[in-house]
């Protein structure tokens, strides 16, 4: 089985699930009859790859705003066909003084708030 659950931002116990620290014994109490092999989710801005008995669970980070000290973009390929699949986790260097620039350019309403997500050092 192939399930995709696709930028669930429905609760923190979702997202903290598929976290490197996540036991066997927390994600079958919370996701008690899952009947799949790999489960992507998304918007927890931390990326995290792990299999717990026989599901695979991957967070794919975000492209913009990571809450580690990688900056860079993070996002996944999954190739799949009969036969299985592969997932193919890339990280690439993200411009983020372009995004600062933008965001003053605009005159954002919340600029402040914004731009303490792309000014860090």
């Amino acid at each position: 089985n192939l399930t995709l659950f696709s930028n669930l931002h429905r609760s923190f116990i979702f997202c903290r699930v598929l976290l490197k620290d996540t036991t066997e014994k927390t994600a079958t109490e919370i996701f008690p009859d899952i009947q799949a092999d790999l489960v992507f989710a998304g918007h927890a801005h931390e990326e995290s790859d792990i299999t717990l008995g026989s599901v695979r669970y991957i967070t794919l980070g975000g492209v913009a705003n990571p809450l580690t000290s990688d900056m860079r973009a993070k996002y996944a390929i999954l190739e799949a066909d009969e036969s299985g699949y592969e997932v193919i986790l890339r990280h690439v260097a993200f411009d983020y003084q372009q995004v600062v620039e933008a965001i003053k350019a605009v005159q954002h309403p919340s600029e402040p708030w914004l731009l303490k997500f792309y000014q860090r050092s």
